[in-house]
């Protein structure tokens, strides 16, 4: 459910750019980023029971991990930006694509 939400959330300024649509856009997808930081923690510490040091490490990784699929994704996006004529919607478009085949992955 919360990937189908997230999906139509990206794809929404495709269809519309009036304020009110950008903003239920953005505060859908904005949501997100804190719950899936608790959701994150969470597995890192089921998966290290009972030793800090080991959660820590592991929280560590994470943050890294999460900060280089940042730059990575940053720099993917903004090479598209610029190859499209700075358009928006090839960007929405993408995002929408990849959300649907996370849905339809996870479907079956």
């Amino acid at each position: 459910l919360s990937q189908m939400l997230q999906t139509i959330a990206v794809l929404l300024p495709v269809f519309s750019t009036t304020p009110l649509s950008l903003l239920i856009s953005s505060v859908i997808i904005g949501s997100f980023v804190p719950g899936s930081v608790v959701l994150t923690m969470g597995r890192a510490h089921e998966l290290t029971p009972g030793s800090h040091t080991a959660q820590t490490i592991a929280w560590g990784r994470c943050t890294a991990a999460f900060a280089i699929g940042q730059a990575i994704a940053a720099y993917v996006y903004s090479a598209l930006f610029d190859n499209f004529g700075e358009g928006y919607i090839t960007i929405f478009i993408i995002g929408g694509i990849v959300g649907g085949a996370l849905l339809a992955s996870n479907s079956f």
